[in-house]
């Protein structure tokens, strides 16, 4: 044999032994499965290791290995075969009663590649894979803690809002608080309804800067407080006074915006007294008797935030209710839940008075539907009240 011939073949031989020594040896499981059968004919060290009944896999088919995941397997395996084309699957599980198992099973990110013969038709399937078995563990782990602590959200959240709608005799009532979609912290925005002494009730709808802990914090001082000074002062303005004051007491730093209202509803009156403390004016929806577009009116002067001047010059303003007239109060997650674009004050009463004289509950639904509800569900949370003022009997 010429010497240059024998040192090729020798270099080739060396080769093949290198190839072979590094298929072996690889830090990924590596099968390769032969045929339409998908009969193993090869497997190195870590796949051995890696995939139960590893040191027996080499003849075997398929389905005699792994009979419990015969159908899913046999599925990429014959779309690769007829294809030609390369798959990937991630996190494909496995079971598995190793300790280091998730779960029973091990949990693998796989590449599925075409093996051509010389004649250059597709013969086999070349898998390459890798233990995703923690990264899987510790996304559970990351999936349980999240869910926690969404349900101490949740329950930090009802305990801070009203349990129910409440009765108010002489009108109808309906309460919406709808979460952000993301849902893991709690939210800003608050609402309270609670009477205020004969044929009187107090209506309170708040945002607080931030979330969490915090804005939670401070959520429930407005909520105390107001009640609290509810007790022995009744104008609203005055009220809010006292809600300020506390919030600038207090070391949080932070601020809110607030929309109190005392409703009267007796025999001879029925009329909103309504204070703002940067917060959006409620509206009211005049009844036409029809069931058509009713006008739609702003109530109050909303002037500054509460909790950033320790004197801010706070105002009321009173509006009488007539039969089926309908007050409306929310935070602006029901009109910036689309931002950047958000819905103007002209909108929002357009968007209220066309729901006619339907009742406070579809009234907040239709809101909600048509301006803050997204694809992907809410951006920001919201809060809204709705009171409706019967006819009189």
């Amino acid at each position: 044999m010429d010497a240059s011939l024998h040192d090729a073949l020798e270099l080739i031989g060396h080769d093949r032994d290198l190839l072979a020594d590094v298929l072996a040896h690889a830090p990924v499981g590596i099968v390769l499965l032969w045929g339409e059968e998908h009969r193993y004919r090869f497997a190195n060290e870590r796949a051995r290791a890696l995939l139960p009944g590893g040191d027996r896999l080499v003849g075997l088919t398929v389905a005699e290995a792994f009979p419990q995941t015969l159908e899913a397997s046999e599925e990429v395996l014959r779309r690769v075969l007829r294809s030609g084309e390369t798959i990937v699957q991630e996190r494909r599980p496995l079971p598995s009663d190793d300790p280091a198992a998730c779960e029973g099973s091990i949990w693998l990110d796989v590449s599925y590649s075409p093996v051509r013969d010389r004649a250059d038709e597709i013969r086999g399937v070349l898998c390459l894979f890798v233990d995703a078995s923690a990264h899987e563990r510790e996304r559970r782990g990351l999936s349980r803690a999240l869910a926690h602590e969404r349900d101490l959200a949740d329950a930090l959240q009802r305990g801070l809002l009203a349990e129910t709608s409440p009765r108010i005799p002489g009108a109808e009532v309906a309460t919406r608080y709808v979460p952000a979609t993301d849902g893991m912290t709690v939210g800003g925005d608050f609402y309270d309804v609670f009477r205020h002494g004969d044929d009187r009730w107090l209506l309170t709808i708040g945002d607080v800067c931030g979330k969490g802990a915090d804005a939670a914090a401070l959520t429930a001082l407005v909520r105390h407080t107001v009640h609290a000074v509810a007790r022995y002062e009744s104008e609203p303005a005055r009220i809010l006074h006292e809600v300020n004051r506390a919030i600038c007491r207090a070391p949080t730093g932070r601020f809110c915006t607030v929309a109190l209202v005392e409703l009267e509803l007796s025999r001879d009156r029925a009329q909103a007294t309504v204070a703002l403390g940067g917060h959006p004016p409620p509206l009211v929806r005049r009844a036409d008797g029809d069931g058509r577009a009713g006008r739609v009116e702003p109530v109050g002067e909303p002037v500054t935030l509460l909790g950033v001047f320790r004197d801010p010059d706070l105002h009321q303003r009173t509006a009488a209710l007539g039969a089926d007239d309908l007050l409306l109060l929310y935070t602006d997650g029901l009109t910036e839940a689309r931002a950047p674009r958000q819905t103007t004050p002209d909108q929002l009463g357009a968007a209220l008075g066309a729901t006619g004289d339907a009742p406070p509950g579809a009234t907040i639904d239709a809101l909600v539907h048509e301006l803050a509800a997204g694809p992907d569900g809410f951006r920001d949370d919201l809060a809204v009240v709705a009171v409706r003022r019967h006819a009189p009997r």
